[in-house]
């Protein structure tokens, strides 16, 4: 992944799903926030682009998108498996990456999400201490998700 391969992904008119466009957005969050291969003015070009291309693609509500889609498996009936575990701690990481570049949702309360994803980080500790030890690196690792057993 680089500035030229991102930029051409923003620039596709192919994207259609939500998880396409989280999954762009994440990398163009990658590039300008974690790997410090861009200069800032490359990471601003990159993040107006980003913004552009949501509107382009009818994707402006991704992170409304990711935050319900965390809440409904936070609050799924019964205990996760690991890979719903794994998940459910990507989908944390997509909605602090999106919220870095800048996007907000504009129907949903963050404090719903956190009390959901803390509910269920409390009732299933072994699993979610086992994805935190697999999953956890060093750009996430202070988010309080990667804490919570801390």
């Amino acid at each position: 992944m680089d500035f030229d391969s991102v930029k051409s992904k923003l620039n596709s008119d192919k994207i259609r799903l939500p998880h396409q466009a989280v999954e762009i957005a994440f990398e163009v969050f990658y590039l300008s926030s974690i790997s410090k291969e861009l200069s800032n003015d490359q990471s601003r070009k990159l993040i107006g682009m980003l913004c552009n291309s949501l509107v382009r693609w009818e994707k402006e509500d991704i992170l409304t998108n990711q935050i319900e889609y965390a809440i409904r498996l936070a609050r799924s009936d019964g205990d996760l498996i690991y890979e719903e575990m794994h998940k459910l701690y990507s989908l944390c990481d997509e909605v602090h990456a999106l919220q870095k570049l800048g996007l907000f949702s504009q129907t949903e309360d963050i404090s719903e999400f956190d009390e959901a994803i803390r509910n269920r980080l409390r009732n299933q500790k072994k699993l979610g201490q086992m994805v935190v030890d697999d999953k956890a690196e060093e750009w996430n690792r202070h988010l309080w998700w990667y804490q919570f057993y801390k």
